[in-house]
């Protein structure tokens, strides 16, 4: 009887929010793409949000929270029969083919879409460049939408942009793009607690704006800002409000999110869809940091890096292995694929008796906190499969 009762309640909960979405027609934005995207749609949001309603979320979960965010049964079919505050506008990211997606598209139709890179920018290699197919879908939605925002930086996307009627904002660094991002620099202090920020400057219209995103780095969130920044021009928001309203952005915790470690340390941590192109950025950045004098020694926890071409990996470990030995003092290694990079690190120099690598992820969080040093900056850096999570939470500062 319960089960019935509550699967009875949730059916008619996804009936009143069609409804509800029926009712007060809020703008859909959609951020496609293969990098980035969850990014763009969290800056988008904080750009928005400072000057209308709007809610946003990844499309395989909207329903499920969407219901919490209308307050359950009664108050959706309240909302129904009378004036409610409902959003203005809803942002989602999502697949070409997510189901969820697909619903909204049919009840709302998209006035936006955004498309992040299809793959790494600029590509570890060819093997890594965005693949035809996901193009060629992308560009079956972008023609149903009203106007779309691209990453000029992308060639498939530049392609794309040359196909359709109504030529869209281009963000991106190169010259050609709309918004051209002419500059981003990190910045990372540590005293207490570490403090950092990405410093940003883009060009608009002949304009320079600088503005800067807090705690985040990497170009994900670079381009995530652009992004954002490129939705201001067609909903009508002052472009230097909306730089300044990029403030507000918190990045995923898990894509070059930084956060204060114990012992008064930096924390990174990439460990969501990390791509080659994402890895070795992180690992030059850790180098960056070690180099300006922003930490005094840099600490490397590389676990194995899960590839769709798994035909790869050798040549990828032995790659970070390499990046390694130029960019860390320390390296903790976890899984099986590292031993790769474990060999190519010697071979480029660093002592064995800086390099540990375990089996075990638990293991390796005990090793990193016994380790660390006041100043130190630690990159944690692989798949999310491997949990590394268990790291975070033993170095981290709450």
């Amino acid at each position: 009887m319960f089960y019935s009762t509550t699967r009875y309640l949730l059916n008619n909960m996804n009936f009143i929010t069609t409804l509800l979405l029926k009712k007060y027609k809020p703008k859909l934005i959609v951020v496609f793409g293969a990098y980035g995207r969850d990014e763009s749609r969290r800056a988008i949001h904080a750009v928005l949000a400072a000057h209308t309603t709007v809610y946003s979320a990844s499309a395989g979960s909207f329903t499920k929270e969407f219901r919490n965010y209308t307050g359950g049964l009664a108050t959706g079919l309240k909302a129904l029969f009378k004036k409610s505050a409902f959003p203005h506008v809803i942002v989602v990211d999502s697949s070409t083919d997510n189901k969820e997606y697909k619903k909204l598209r049919e009840i709302l139709g998209i006035d936006l879409a955004i498309v992040m890179p299809l793959g790494d920018i600029p590509s570890f290699s060819d093997l890594f460049s965005g693949p035809g197919p996901l193009a060629r879908e992308i560009l079956k939605e972008i023609r149903a939408a009203r106007r779309a925002i691209l990453c000029g930086d992308d060639e498939s996307l530049v392609d794309i942009a040359a196909e359709l009627i109504r030529k869209p904002i281009m963000f991106g660094f190169d010259e050609a793009n709309d918004i051209r991002i002419e500059s981003a620099n990190p910045e990372l202090l540590i005293k207490r607690r570490a403090h950092g920020r990405t410093h940003v400057k883009v060009d608009h219209d002949g304009n320079f704006i600088p503005f800067s995103i807090p705690s985040s780095f990497g170009k994900r969130n670079i381009y995530a800002a652009g992004a954002a920044l490129g939705v201001s021009v067609p909903y009508d928001i002052n472009f230097i409000s909306a730089a300044q309203d990029l403030q507000k952005y918190t990045s995923p915790a898990n894509a070059f999110h930084l956060s204060s470690g114990i012992k008064s340390t930096a924390l990174i941590t990439v460990t969501k869809n990390v791509t080659p192109y994402a890895a070795r950025e992180a690992i030059e950045l850790i180098g960056r940091f070690r180099e300006t004098g922003s930490i005094a020694r840099s600490v490397l926890v590389l676990s194995d890096i899960i590839l769709d071409k798994e035909g790869e990996t050798e040549g990828l470990h032995r790659y970070l292995g390499e990046l390694a030995a130029h960019n860390a003092d320390v390296l903790i290694l976890i899984g099986e694929r590292v031993i790769f990079s474990e060999e190519e690190a010697q071979k480029h120099g660093m002592s064995a008796e800086n390099i540990f690598r375990f089996h075990d992820v638990g293991d390796a969080a005990l090793k990193t906190q016994e380790i660390l040093e006041r100043m130190d900056g630690v990159l944690i850096l692989g798949s999310e499969s491997i949990d590394l999570k268990k790291i975070i939470d033993e170095i981290r500062v709450r």
